[in-house]
């Protein structure tokens, strides 16, 4: 999560060392289970966690089921549907 943070200072700074140290152990077990190497799939799961946890009341337990899910079903962190990973979706809602 610093890493994602770091091209954004300010909003880095609204968050405590605490906080940062959950929210990057998050995205590391995140990252693990979704064996993630490319760069713009760690950054949209970044936002989706970050989103998750800026929203509040949710455990860090369902931020990272959550944010899995949303990975999984290609969901980006606005809400889109990702056509890389949906493309039969989009075929058959053309007709």
């Amino acid at each position: 999560m610093r890493d994602y943070l770091s091209t954004d200072p300010i909003q880095a700074g609204i968050f405590s060392s605490e906080e940062l140290d959950r929210l990057d152990g998050l995205m590391r077990r995140a990252v693990e289970e979704l064996a993630i190497t490319d760069q713009g799939d760690r950054n949209e799961l970044a936002a989706r966690i970050l989103t998750l946890y800026t929203l509040g009341g949710r455990s860090l337990d369902e931020i990272y089921e959550i944010a899995v899910r949303l990975h999984l079903t290609g969901a980006t962190p606005g809400g889109r549907l990702n056509p890389e990973k949906h493309h039969k979706v989009f075929i058959l809602n053309r007709n």
